[in-house]
This record gives C-alpha cells, structure tokens and sequence, in this order.
C-alpha cells in the first residue's frame, strides 16, 4: 500500500505531445542495451517488447511481471543492472590496461568499443581439472553462441563440466540451455547467483 502511494503522488500523466516528440539521438544505436520483457504485461504487449528488444539489439532478459517490472520483480531487476555493469566495467578495464590514461582520454577511447558491443563474444576452452574435462566459457553466452558450445560438449566424453565463473551475463535462451545441460548431468561450475535464480524461474513447473 505504501509503495502504490509513492508511485501515485510522484508519477503524472505523459505530455499531451508525446508521440509527436523529435529527439536529437538514439541511445540505443550507439551503446550497449539491455531489455526486460514482462510477459505480463497488459500495458505494452510481451510480443511488442521482443520486437523492439530486438531491434535494438538488446541482451534479452524474461520475467513473469506486470508492467512495472522494478516494483514487482525488482531483484531481477537489480540482476540485469549487475550483469550490465559487469559488462560496461569489463570494457573499462580493458581499455585502462591498454592505454594507461587519465579519466578524461578513457572517456574516449571506451566509446568505440560501446559502438561496437556484437564483437564481444563468447570463447570456449576445454582444460582438465581433478581428473575430469572442464569447458571453461569467458564472455557472453546468449543464443548465438550456443550451437557451437552445444558441439562442444556433444564431441566430450564423458561429460564435461560447464565453468561460468568468466561469464559475464547471459540470455534467456542460454539459460535454458543451461538448464537442458544440468538435467542432462553436466555440472555447472561457478554459477552465479542470478544465473541461478533466473534458472530456478525457468524450470518447468
């Protein structure tokens, strides 16, 4: 009741021109985005979402929530805003190793790889541990990556254990995925804490 309260006394109706409105930019062309779908929605359609996720090229992320995802799923919510900072950190650091510089010419030289978010990609290594085959995973793993990790694993005998502990967020087809491994006896190493709760929501009921 309290939180309806808030929401009631600081959100107003939009601007009668809202739909008519120029903008001089569009985020979203030239940085990284990260969308939550809400399949619950009754304001915006789920399908709707999806599309516009990805047109923008999002990292895609679902959840069984209303409209107002942060307010009835916000650690997801909080998740998703983890994962991507990961990210955006991951291409700072990267950056500050390579040319040393104050905060001013980082500033510059993060841009070009914001723009150029696709060639982040998912590597795959197989190593030993105790006897036992381990495929370590570094990266992103969403969809696109999974045919050849899928390969991978399938060329592995006996099975192999997944190690996530450099996997740097991942989409909901990969955690699916990842959900098809485990059941099918390939043991998740390092598994985050969210990629583990967002599993938990997908499994089956």
């Amino acid at each position: 009741m309290r939180t309806e309260k808030v929401v009631l006394a600081t959100h107003t109706a939009p601007v009668l021109d809202l739909f008519n409105q120029k903008l001089d930019g569009t985020a979203w062309k030239s940085k990284p985005s990260w969308y939550i779908v809400a399949r619950n929605d009754r304001t915006v359609q789920p399908e709707l979402q999806r599309f516009a996720a990805k047109r923008m090229g999002a990292t895609i992320y679902e959840t069984d929530s209303s409209h107002v995802r942060m307010l009835s799923q916000p650690s997801v919510v909080l998740d998703v805003i983890r994962a991507a900072a990961t990210v955006i950190r991951g291409f700072a650091v990267g950056v500050h190793n390579r040319v040393g510089a104050d905060a001013d010419s980082l500033h510059v030289a993060i841009h070009p790889l914001l723009l150029a978010q696709a060639t982040v990609t998912l590597r795959i290594e197989r190593t030993w541990a105790a006897g036992r085959v381990v495929i370590r995973l570094t990266g992103r793993m969403q969809a696109e990556f999974l045919p050849d990790l899928q390969k991978e694993i399938e060329e592995t005998e006996p099975k192999p254990d997944l190690d996530l502990q450099e996997v740097a967020l991942v989409d909901v087809e990969a955690v699916r995925f990842l959900i098809t491994c485990n059941e099918n006896g390939v043991a998740l190493l390092h598994c985050s804490p969210y990629i583990r709760r967002w599993m938990a929501r997908e499994r089956p009921r």
